[in-house]
């Protein structure tokens, strides 16, 4: 177990979670309150731009999902088509 710490508040949490709480902000602390390890906090203007990057990735693999699944009707049908022809 390893205690973190953002401004007034002190958790104590598993090593696995480690990586999550240094990317919300936390730091790690020592049992004496040093920082062992300092958090990197995002700031809400990265945070918008990467909504807006993943708006954008979505609406691209939704219009490329729609496009597969046109094909695979069209590959199905194409092959139904073969199996009646033979």
């Amino acid at each position: 177990m390893i205690t973190v710490k953002k401004q007034n508040k002190e958790l104590t949490i598993s090593e696995s979670q480690k990586d999550s709480f240094l990317t919300l902000g936390y730091s790690v602390i020592d049992e004496n309150g040093d920082i062992v390890e300092a958090g990197n906090a995002t700031e809400y203007g990265d945070l918008k731009t990467e909504n807006e990057t993943l708006k954008t990735e979505n609406a691209k693999l939704k219009s490329e999902i729609k496009k597969l699944n046109s094909t695979i009707k069209t590959l199905e049908a194409e092959n139904k088509k073969l199996k009646s022809n033979e």
